[in-house]
């Protein structure tokens, strides 16, 4: 009755869970779907989190503003040139009409502004070295993450193969205790809990498959896959 009832919540959990999968995917899943493990996961903490392009392109758009700062401060130079035709021309002496043309250079330079482009550098300096703060505690946490995830799909494989040991031995005593039950050595209250056992470690072993799947997921998301 008990293993019934057990099997019945077990039908139910599975069809909610494919239900919330299905709104979450925004596809048709049921019982009938074949659900695959993912793939596995490789072995590296190097992560491909959009988060550090971020961070870099943070600091690429200070170093342009600093760049940018910097020339500000430069002689602006402007060419300039005027050209007539009068009476007079260029010579004030000369009493007649001829053609004339000026060209020259004429330099910009404002040195009032020295003292604030500093300021303003120096607080560009300030925010690159925040975002390069704020990159670094970003990839550290990461860093952490992930190898508390490879230790726990490590962790997981162990007690897999131990799962798996657990299962043989109960099915041999299983089969020794079929047969000693059909010679009266034992009641079928002492063949049940030893069948009660060897379902409890099944069922165990599919746990642990399940959690082993989803912490390589998690190893993935981390990863920034």
């Amino acid at each position: 009755m008990q293993h019934a009832q057990q099997l019945t919540e077990i039908k139910f959990e599975n069809i909610k869970l494919l239900n919330n999968l299905s709104e979450l995917t925004f596809s048709d899943i049921d019982t009938e779907t074949t659900l695959i493990q993912p793939v596995s996961y490789p072995n590296s903490t190097n992560t491909t989190r959009p988060e550090i392009a971020f961070y870099d392109l943070q600091n690429q758009q200070l170093e342009f503003s600093k760049s940018v700062l910097s020339k500000s401060n430069l002689p602006k130079i402007n060419a300039f040139g005027q050209a007539g035709y009068g009476n007079p021309g260029l010579n004030m002496l000369d009493n007649s009409f001829q053609p004339f043309y000026v060209v020259g250079l004429k330099a910009n330079w404002n040195i009032f502004d020295w003292g604030k482009t500093k300021i303003d550098k120096k607080a560009l300096d300030i925010s690159k070295e925040i975002v390069t703060s704020e990159k670094e505690t970003f990839e550290l946490n990461n860093k952490i993450q992930l190898e508390e995830q490879d230790f726990e799909i490590k962790k997981l494989e162990q007690l897999l193969l131990s799962d798996t040991e657990i299962i043989q031995i109960r099915e041999k005593v299983i089969k020794s205790s079929d047969a000693q039950l059909k010679n009266g050595v034992i009641t079928s209250s002492e063949y049940l809990i030893e069948l009660t056992n060897l379902f409890e470690a099944k069922n165990i072993l599919k746990t642990h498959e399940v959690q082993l799947a989803a912490a390589k997921s998690n190893y993935e998301i981390i990863k920034g896959k």
